[in-house]
């Protein structure tokens, strides 16, 4: 069973309820996140400010945000524009990808999500080794060996040209997008099957390609955790060119 990945110290700071000092984190980075306004980057952008990262969060609509702290700023951009993402990225440590979207055509090439990665893989070949670390948000629909494997376990009915199908499919197609660029620094982690609102707790297992259960067979994570998870990556990497995934 993977290592609950927290110290204690740390996991009865919050369970105090207090905030980590900015001077307990790891060096301080530069991050991007894409979809901060979203229900899971804004809990992301959260998560790292506390840790006193400086962030960027990057949305078409940048107006929705409210964070008023100094080591926040908004800008406008587009993930799936590769000028765009080259003028936002370059500099910076570590990009997060935390968008969702699909396509009219509702193909899984097409989605947001694997367009981004595509973007992105692009964009960091041409920064070469001044590229930043890309990290992106999967779907758990995606922890199977194979893309068979994950057709004939699918939790709901997603006919090819549905938009299920294409949002489901377009998570795999950027994760072989991903596993497929050796020469670029990437890790995708992938929730568990519910992911929503709750505690964090810092009491989560991590597991490469397996989805995660706990002693009743539920899989689940707050979004909370899922966040200390992400932010404990960049801190700390541990799966470089890998996928990761979490639950309790």
């Amino acid at each position: 069973m993977p290592a609950i990945r927290r110290s204690v110290i740390v996991f009865l700071i919050l369970g105090l309820g207090l905030t980590l000092n900015p001077a307990l984190a790891a060096d301080t980075q530069k991050i991007v996140i894409y979809g901060a306004s979203g229900n899971i980057g804004s809990v992301i952008v959260s998560e790292a400010l506390d840790r006193g990262h400086r962030v960027i969060g990057v949305s078409r609509t940048p107006e929705k945000f409210s964070i008023d702290r100094s080591s926040f700023t908004a800008v406008a951009g587009d993930v799936t524009d590769p000028e765009s993402v080259l003028q936002i990225i370059n500099g910076v440590d570590v990009v997060v990808v935390s968008v969702h979207g699909n396509t009219p055509s509702n193909k899984p090439e097409n989605t947001v999500h694997n367009r981004a990665a595509v973007t992105l893989i692009d964009v960091c070949r041409t920064l070469g080794e001044n590229a930043p670390r890309i990290m992106q948000v999967g779907g758990a629909t995606t922890l199977h060996a194979t893309k068979t494997a994950m057709t004939e376990n699918l939790p709901f009915e997603a006919p090819e040209g549905s938009m299920a199908h294409a949002m489901l499919f377009g998570h795999w197609d950027a994760l072989e997008n991903y596993r497929a660029a050796e020469d670029v620094r990437w890790t995708v982690i992938t929730p568990s099957m519910m992911l929503g609102p709750g505690e964090r707790t810092g009491a989560f297992r991590l597991g490469s390609d397996t989805l995660i259960r706990d002693e009743s067979g539920n899989s689940s994570i707050s979004r909370q955790d899922f966040a200390m998870a992400i932010v404990d990556e960049i801190e700390q990497p541990h799966f470089v060119g890998k996928r990761f995934t979490v639950g309790y």
